[in-house]
């Protein structure tokens, strides 16, 4: 999982961020791995990368107690990181499914389906 070292480490030293986006495609959203900001206590954000592990078998106890977004276009991937992180006793866990148009300069993301376990952004809706 490419990002936990440095999540783990923020943690260990007793920061704890607003959000961990977990990115559970094979190519990471270019937002960078690890912690976001340092600097703007407003955007302590983490990032996490599958990075081609198993979904089934990722290490996900740096998130306990943590809101977790999981993001990607590979809806089986991105519910079986959903249940891993719960089971990991995340907080929170959002889950997106995207599906990505436009072009290679000039992606889109369109939302498909997401799940949340406070309910507040279930889509569609059940």
């Amino acid at each position: 999982m490419i990002g936990a070292d440095i999540l783990i480490d923020r943690r260990n030293r007793g920061s704890v961020p607003d959000v961990v986006w977990l990115d559970a495609d094979a190519a990471p959203v270019p937002f960078g791995d690890g912690w976001i900001s340092d600097d703007d206590p407003l955007a302590k954000h983490a990032h996490l990368w599958l990075g081609g592990e198993n979904p089934a078998r990722a290490d996900l106890r740096c998130v306990v107690g943590l809101t977790v977004h999981v993001t990607g276009q590979d809806r089986q991937t991105v519910f079986a990181l959903r249940d891993r992180c719960i089971k990991s006793k995340a907080k929170r866990v959002i889950a997106s499914v995207m599906t990505q148009g436009g072009n290679e300069e000039f992606p889109t993301f369109t939302l498909a389906e997401c799940t949340d376990t406070a309910r507040h952004l279930t889509w569609p809706n059940s």
